[in-house]
């Protein structure tokens, strides 16, 4: 589904079904997906949960490879024992934020623009490539933007990285 929805990409318009959803119980069947696919990486994860209301109306099924996208891409890029936090927070202006922050290896400045680019892959040193299409965070971009939302990161080298999802409550 990821292969075919990034490969159309901005050449056809991708087909919500959006309902009522709660987000937090989403962001917990995308970290049960991420566990059954990984379950050998040691790592901990905290979540925090900073919603009064959890109802978004989205997707359910677009925005929870989304969430488990941006899951597993942390635990892809960093050694064991990283820790991982997910945050969601909301603004009195009607839009939640659901943020994933690791300590992992980052990604070096001259590679955030290209970061969300169709096929691309962050260049690796030996023992640090991974396997992948370069098609995880194109997919995760095109699906947050078809909900009316946007996807940002900040990173550094080194220290990790914070992916941030910014959606319209309905």
């Amino acid at each position: 589904m990821k292969l075919v929805s990034a490969a159309r990409g901005g050449r056809r318009k991708l087909v919500l079904h959006k309902e009522l959803t709660d987000l937090p119980m989403l962001l917990t069947q995308a970290v049960a997906d991420v566990r059954a696919n990984l379950p050998a990486k040691r790592y901990t994860l905290e979540m925090a949960n900073r919603l009064t209301d959890g109802q978004v109306e989205v997707d359910p099924t677009c925005l929870r490879n989304v969430f488990a996208q941006l899951l597993e891409n942390a635990l892809k890029y960093s050694d064991e024992g990283v820790h991982i936090e997910v945050r969601l927070e909301e603004t009195n202006e009607g839009w939640v934020t659901v943020s994933v922050t690791d300590n992992g290896w980052g990604i070096p400045r001259k590679c955030l623009k290209k970061l969300f680019g169709e096929y691309y892959q962050v260049p690796r040193a030996e023992g640090r490539a991974q396997k992948g299409y370069g098609i995880g965070l194109t997919y995760a971009r095109y699906v947050v933007r078809a909900h009316g939302g946007d996807i940002r990161v900040e990173s550094r080298e080194g220290t990790g990285s914070t992916f941030s999802v910014r959606l319209p409550r309905k």
